[in-house]
């Protein structure tokens, strides 16, 4: 037999106490870690598998157990699976080896028909009516039925009805079986309470060994995560530098590098980095990567771009939604592309076969052998092909009718050397020489109509090029010359000087003959064209994009689209910068030079700015309306300071006397009347509670502005902090209005930094000679005439030294929520500093002005940080408001919009070494 006991029960309602009882049974006789086991017991929901032969399954069990349980009670008696068992039993087993255990109900015998009482028996099946010949011994588990009760400790009810059931199992009398278990109990407490002494001694050794290895385990892993840091510093490090190193050659990669650094690990680097690829290249609007190389380029004067592949195949780019259309020419590289003023046009050759493509249709096939050069019309009526001059074959050109590709004209050309084509108009097609000629050519009927035959190209030639409508034709060679094609005059309309210092091997001249882009050798230049040799204008080098193989001008505009490699980059040199939000249209009052400097002041929610300029004009602007949206408010007194009210409504303080006024319309509502002498500086606290001032002496006044009392009066100095009418940066107040400073002696190269703390009601002096000072936060900055800047507490300790390195025009300012201040310098930039870390992030151009000042107006410029937007305000006198994005987020943001890809593994490898993290996703 395979088992003692097969245990029957409902699993209904003794699902608990059939567990107990197959626990007990096997623990009965059971000596210590099992040497001689116990009991074997089968309960089906411990020994039998899922099967979809339950019943054999169970008939299985059934025969191979000596002894069958039955867990006496009436919902075992009503279960089918329980009556199936007992039949069974029944059938193939002795009732002497029935055993019953009673957990509910009710057993009663009736000895005159030696049977149950089947009446008031409630616990048995009718299956056992006729089954014992004389009442059978039970054990009575009522009182047992709760887990409280399954206890098996000697003396135990439990333990004594498990006894009683596992006797006839160990072929052992109740007495004799209980009395070995107890000795075999016995026995096991006396082994365990030697084994727990020798375990309590092994332990101790354990614990002090464990110890000793936790603290080298430790120790492992602190090095583990140390070197895995300094892996992680040095990755983004590695990422920044390269970011850094790329950004003019490839601004797109340089921006993914630098996001991909700061997302690693967020340090000093990684966040200067991030700002400079943002900041850089600020004439690249955007940039395409293909995929396969360029090798043709045209753009429209609307700037849909045109390219051929090395591949063959057709692309149409509109950089306005970065969308591409293709089609496919052949399997060579296509050599030449052009496309009509509007984009819908387009033409293309690979030397051997010419097509016209409009976009949504396959491509049109030309007739017309060794197709070389060819120009389809400004409104893309007509393609001119330029015939290549092979043995035998002379130059031609042919006109096709551009929507049915039907040829119109066609003619031999004299110069074997042509090689531009254009059509500046709907009637007239231009053909250009290389060696200088050109000629002008009547589209109706192919007739001359102006010549140039005299060779004009200088004597080392240098390269050429036609502008894309043919208007103009020129050569550079160390400088450049542009000349009319619709004249024969040999004069040049316009030369342009280039940068000496490379070699350029590819040209564009844009089609007013004004400017021409020149590239090569990793460089990029546009330069204007002038009138005279001597009269060169000006030259810029485009950079992010590390040279140009292929340019095309967009119209007559400033823009143009260039090719390195497969990457297309389109630029603007008139666009405004990356960082920069908002175009010109706030326009700044003008500020004359002996006058106040601009003040400003940022509403709380950063979306209104209340300008004040030193004619006393006094302007509200929406920073996110139309620039129209500004509003004149008639001051109440010449000089004042502007403010907000915790509520929003803006607000202004008088310079003389301090009285506030709330701004209400066009005009103004007196809400604290002023006292005392003039103040170099004056602010609300934020919850519009008090009002604190720094006069012209020096000293602070803190005054309640519901009843006008002065709590807190630190007093001055007997005279005035400075002689200049147009103080900088000569006072503070913090932004919680705890502290003010001010220093005096300024006019003499600087001079001594006081702080008043109103709360702790004491003024305090700031060693060393200070010329500017201004708060951050719970930060003070001070900076000194060797052009450093100290960050302080405003208590006046000393947190770092940041040295800067340039004049500063004025005080800096602080973007709240970031570590990040703006110093405007004295050649009209921005610089953006880390306080944190001392590290200067970069700078920001200012825009120009057309105020009164003989210099630039930089000392006049006023600066502030929006924290709720997280953004930098300039205002230049006579100049515009300029919104800046001045958080990491933003230029995050920014480098993904600006790169319109994700970096890509490789690209990662590249620089790394190794594989990349599993999400380069540019906008996670």
């Amino acid at each position: 037999m395979d088992r003692d006991v097969f245990i029957s029960y409902s699993h209904r309602s003794d699902v608990e106490l059939a567990a107990a009882l197959e626990e007990g049974l096997r623990g009965v006789g059971r000596t210590a870690w099992g040497f001689r086991p116990g009991a074997r017991v089968f309960r089906d929901t411990t020994s039998l598998a899922a099967s979809s032969d339950l019943g054999g399954a169970i008939k299985d069990a059934l025969a191979g157990s000596r002894y069958f349980i039955y867990l006496a009670s009436p919902a075992a008696a009503e279960s089918r699976w329980v009556r199936e068992e007992i039949r069974y039993w029944r059938e193939h087993h002795s009732m002497d080896t029935f055993l019953i255990a009673l957990s509910d109900g009710r057993i009663e015998w009736d000895a005159a028909r030696e049977d149950f009482d089947w009446q008031r028996t409630t616990a048995f099946p009718s299956e056992l009516s006729g089954a014992f010949p004389e009442e059978p011994l039970w054990v009575d588990l009522r009182e047992n039925r709760q887990a409280s009760a399954y206890s098996m400790a000697p003396g135990s009810t439990f333990r004594d009805r498990v006894v009683t059931l596992a006797a006839p199992l160990h072929d052992m009398s109740k007495d004799e079986l209980d009395s070995r278990d107890l000795q075999l109990q016995r026995r096991a407490a006396r082994i365990r309470r030697a084994l727990v002494t020798g375990l309590c001694v092994f332990l101790v050794a354990a614990i002090v060994a464990g110890l000793i290895a936790w603290q080298q385990a430790n120790e492992a892993i602190r090095q583990r995560n140390l070197a895995q840091e300094r892996a992680t510093i040095a990755t983004a490090r590695l990422l920044a530098a390269t970011a850094v190193k790329d950004s003019p050659d490839d601004a797109a990669r340089a921006q993914l590098l630098a996001s991909e650094a700061y997302r690693l690990r967020r340090e000093p680097q990684t966040v200067a980095a991030l700002f400079q690829t943002v900041n850089d290249n600020p004439d690249l609007v955007r940039q395409h990567t293909l995929a396969a190389p360029v090798s043709s380029l045209a753009a429209s004067a609307g700037g849909i771009t045109l390219v051929g592949t090395a591949d063959g195949r057709l692309i149409r780019w509109d950089p306005a939604t970065d969308s591409s259309t293709t089609a496919r020419l052949g399997d060579l590289p296509v050599t030449k592309v052009a496309i009509s003023d509007n984009g819908a046009v387009s033409a293309a050759t690979d030397g051997r076969h010419a097509v016209i493509w409009h976009p949504g249709t396959a491509p049109i096939p030309l007739q017309d052998e060794q197709p070389g050069r060819l120009a389809v019309s400004p409104k893309g009526t007509t393609v001119a092909v330029l015939t290549v001059p092979t043995p035998g074959v002379q130059a031609g050109l042919s006109t096709f009718d551009a929507s049915t590709g039907t040829r119109r004209r066609s003619t031999g050309l004299s110069d074997q050397y042509w090689d531009g084509v254009g059509i500046p108009d709907e009637q007239t097609v231009a053909v250009t020489s290389g060696s200088g000629r050109w000629q002008r050519l009547r589209t109706a009927d192919l007739t001359v109509t102006v010549r140039q035959e005299e060779p004009m190209a200088p004597p080392s030639r240098g390269i050429s090029a036609t502008s894309d409508d043919g208007s103009f034709t020129g050569f550079l060679a160390g400088w450049a010359m542009v000349f009319d094609t619709a004249r024969d005059r040999k004069d040049p309309n316009g030369y342009s000087a280039v940068d000496s210092s490379y070699t350029p091997d590819v040209l564009a001249i844009r089609r007013d003959g004004k400017r021409i882009a020149s590239g090569g050798g990793g460089q990029l230049w546009v330069s204007d064209v002038s009138k005279g040799s001597n009269d060169n204008r000006s030259e810029t080098e485009l950079l992010g994009a590390g040279g140009a193989e292929h340019v095309a001008f967009i119209g007559s505009s400033d823009r143009l689209v260039t090719a390195k490699g497969s990457t297309l980059s389109l630029w603007n040199p008139t666009q405004r910068p990356r960082l920069r939000l908002n175009a010109d249209g706030l326009k700044v009052p003008d500020t004359p030079a002996s006058s106040n400097p601009t003040q400003m002041a940022v509403s709380p929610d950063g979306r209104r700015v209340l300008l004040v300029g030193g004619f006393g004009d006094v302007v509200l602007y929406d920073l996110h309306g139309r620039p129209s949206a500004g509003r004149a408010i008639s001051s109440p007194e010449k000089d004042v300071f502007p403010a907000w009210l915790p509520d929003g409504t803006p607000a202004l303080i008088g310079k003389v006397g301090c009285g506030l006024y709330a701004v209400r319309g066009t005009g103004t509502q007196s809400l604290l009347k002023g006292q005392g002498v003039a103040n170099v500086a004056a602010r609300l606290t934020p919850d519009g509670r008090d009002l604190i001032c720094v006069s012209e002496y020096g000293g602070m006044t803190v005054r309640r502005v519901n009843d006008a009392m002065y709590v807190y009066d630190a007093p001055g100095l007997d005279k005035p902090l400075t002689e200049s009418p147009a103080p900088v940066g000569l006072a503070a107040i913090s932004e919680d209005g705890r502290y003010a400073a001010w220093i005096a002696g300024q006019d003499h190269g600087g001079g001594q930094l006081t702080v008043a703390d109103s709360k702790e009601r004491r003024t305090m002096t700031v060693p060393g000679v200070s010329t500017t000072v201004d708060f951050a936060g719970d930060r003070m900055l001070v900076s000194h005439p060797d052009s450093s800047l100290d960050v302080r507490e405003p208590s006046g300790t000393l947190i770092r030294t940041i040295r800067i390195g340039f004049a500063m025009a004025r005080p800096s300012s602080w973007i709240p929520g970031t570590p990040f201040i703006g110093q405007i310098r004295d050649d009209g930039t921005v610089v953006v500093i880390d306080i944190d870390s001392g590290t200067i992030l970069g700078t920001l151009q200012l825009p120009g002005h057309a105020g009164t000042w003989a210099t630039a107006p930089w000392e006049a410029t006023a600066i502030a940080g929006a924290g709720s937007t997280g953004e930098l305000l300039t205002a230049t006198p006579a100049g515009s408001v300029v919104r800046w994005a001045a958080t990491e987020r933003s230029w995050l943001d920014i480098a993904c919009r600006f790169a319109g890809r994700d970096l890509q593994p490789e690209e990662w490898r590249e620089v790394t070494g190794f594989n990349p993290p599993g999400n380069l996703s540019c906008h996670r």
